[in-house]
């Protein structure tokens, strides 16, 4: 499991230089322009234009999500089973580096 932290940016090519100035390559574009994975030595970092971000309807900031080499259901029942169920549903999107795992985490244990 890895982490990629997403960030939210008004400007994708102005951000994509200023993090290819610090040394980290762009990997994987979307079809559409409005996602760029750009890959580091120590990581990985997701860069979303943030007009187009949650289909239109807009974030900012950042947001932290996880790169799972292993199937998402099998991630789901390991945090079911822990107590931990996810607020939010799987989303898997394939860019070509892996499966992304989306949406929020309950931070404390679950009563169930």
């Amino acid at each position: 499991m890895r982490v990629r932290p997403i960030h939210f940016v008004p400007d994708l090519t102005e951000a994509l230089g200023v993090y290819q100035a610090l040394g980290l390559e762009p990997d994987v574009r979307s079809r559409s322009g409005h996602r760029i994975e750009l890959a580091a030595a120590g990581g990985e970092l997701g860069l979303h234009d943030v007009a187009i971000a949650a289909d239109g309807e807009g974030r900012e900031g950042l947001a932290l999500n996880f790169v799972a080499d292993e199937p998402l259901e099998t991630v789901e029942q390991r945090l079911r089973a822990a107590g931990f169920p996810p607020d939010g549903t799987i989303v898997d999107h394939e860019l070509g580096a892996g499966a992304a795992r989306q949406g929020a985490r309950r931070n404390r244990r679950s009563d169930r």
